[in-house]
């Protein structure tokens, strides 16, 4: 017999909600302490383990601490009317990789008051799949708008901001997609090499999204960087995506926003830089630094991935005007 469970929560009254454990945010809604999914005015704790989800989530307020934080499905935003703070020995990421163009299905997503990030959110490798050799699949040519493409014994960079590298056959990289002030996509995989190594060229970048009222503040890392070659000879994957919307933008020196395109070596192309863009409606605080450069290829440094684009953009509301994010 099937059973199904019902959960309920009070819309006007919030409890405070911990859970110290991994596992799915609402298939393991005993091991909440108290027992229940948390709801729309609950102040929530993550304190350890790996905790996934994959729907919508709405809650009062987050505090990630010793604990990650995977996001497993596109729609799977985290909304938070309050603050969502990510601590230190904290990380949030996604699942990947997707082929294309039936499952881009994965990203990192928040949406809040206040965002704090003292931790890291890493989508490094986890946008569009890599090449492999013809026997393990999915295809010998990466995946994704700007996949790179396999020639003889070796394989071009995938592109995203930046086109990729081009290989020793002298194949061009991966094309440039997506936009430059609201990127969104993930970055595209590198093709597979030579030498019939199954794992071949490198995934691309994932995406991240982060909207919030009031300010963000990074103290931490954001990563969206293609995957590296591993061994040789195959394309480096394309950075991902970094889109921000936020009140006020803060930083401190040391650290940085990240869509870098992956490396390789021998006759492989580097991958194409990503793209990153961070709206900003009153002030700029962040005194870190950011980078889309185009993965290297360390074996001679000719084969290089092109950089990404990188926009800050002032955008107040005009007079009179709510502003709003969703």
């Amino acid at each position: 017999p099937r059973t199904d469970t019902a959960h309920f929560v009070d819309p006007s009254n919030g409890v405070v909600r911990t859970r110290s454990a991994g596992g799915d945010w609402f298939r393991n809604w005993s091991a909440w302490s108290p027992s229940g999914v948390p709801g729309p005015r609950d102040t929530v704790t993550l304190s350890g383990g790996a905790n996934t989800n994959d729907y919508p989530v709405h809650i009062g307020s987050l505090l990630l601490t010793n604990a990650t934080l995977v996001f497993t499905n596109w729609a799977a935003q985290l909304t938070a009317d309050g603050d969502v703070t990510i601590a230190t020995n904290s990380t949030v990421t996604q699942v990947g990789c997707y082929l294309y163009p039936g499952s881009m299905s994965n990203r990192v997503h928040i949406t809040a008051h206040h965002v704090r990030i003292d931790g890291t959110i890493d989508v490094t490798a986890k946008g569009y799949y890599r090449g492999r050799y013809p026997d393990w699949g999915p295809a010998i040519d990466g995946q994704g708008p700007g996949k790179g493409i396999h020639v003889n014994s070796s394989g071009t960079g995938g592109g995203h901001g930046g086109e990729g590298g081009r290989s020793s056959d002298y194949t061009p990289g991966g094309a440039t997609y997506g936009s430059v002030s609201n990127p969104i996509g993930p970055g595209s995989g590198g093709a597979w090499g030579a030498n019939h190594v199954p794992e071949g060229g490198g995934n691309g970048g994932g995406s991240v999204r982060i909207d919030a009222s009031g300010d963000i503040t990074l103290n931490g890392t954001i990563k969206a960087d293609g995957g590296d070659v591993q061994p040789d000879w195959g394309g480096g994957g394309s950075g991902g995506a970094i889109w921000i919307n936020c009140w006020n933008f803060k930083g401190a020196a040391g650290t940085n926003l990240t869509a870098k395109g992956g490396q390789t070596a021998s006759g492989g192309g580097g991958g194409g830089g990503g793209r990153i863009a961070v709206w900003y409606a009153h002030f700029w605080e962040y005194q870190g630094t950011n980078s889309v450069t185009g993965g290297v290829n360390t074996a001679n440094g000719i084969y290089n991935g092109l950089p990404g684009t990188y926009v800050a953009v002032y955008a107040p509301p005009p007079q009179g005007m709510f502003l709003l994010f969703r």
